[in-house]
């Protein structure tokens, strides 16, 4: 079940978020306007002291799994700032809508390391999914990258918080 806006605001709670544009499109495709929306999603992300396991950025929507450190709202924060950020200093100029971004948002909390591996896999493969890659790796705005030891260097993500493999179920 998907949670729209009601954040589980528990410490040490993994969160599965998923924001889409108001206007679904190929919004997010040159390399400068995608440097800058990962800028703002890590400003946002520093900003609300939250950690950053996984992202991909495709070009109408934003997917990523956010550790929660301390209690309170943080993720709907960082969501709320990256948004406004975004709004303003990356909105295409082709984007007619009122809104960049829809008001709404998921927030799926993961139950253990074999739902955050799932998430992990979902979001790498999303690119490939849709046509935009042939490979994982072949995406250039996705954690995939740091997870093979070449990080993309705009999202600091924090690898060592995830296990090298999911846990079995035996």
């Amino acid at each position: 079940m998907l949670r729209r806006h009601n954040s589980i605001a528990i410490p040490g709670t993994l969160h599965f978020v998923t924001t889409v544009t108001a206007i679904r499109g190929n919004w997010f495709t040159g390399d400068e306007v995608c440097r800058q929306v990962l800028w703002e999603f890590e400003k946002s992300r520093i900003r609300q002291g939250l950690q950053c396991l996984g992202y991909v950025l495709m070009p109408d929507h934003v997917h990523a799994v956010l550790f929660q450190l301390e209690e309170g709202l943080q993720i709907s924060a960082m969501l709320r700032d990256f948004k406004a950020a975004t709004a303003l200093s990356c909105r295409p100029e082709q984007f007619h809508g009122p809104s960049l971004w829809q008001r709404r948002y998921d927030d799926v909390p993961l139950p253990g390391i074999n739902a955050l591996f799932r998430r992990l896999e979902y979001m790498h493969n999303n690119p490939v999914k849709r046509g935009f890659a042939t490979s994982a790796g072949e995406w250039p705005w996705s954690s995939v990258h740091d997870f093979l030891g070449a990080s993309s260097g705009v999202v600091r993500v924090a690898t060592e918080l995830v296990p090298t493999a999911p846990v079995s179920s035996r």
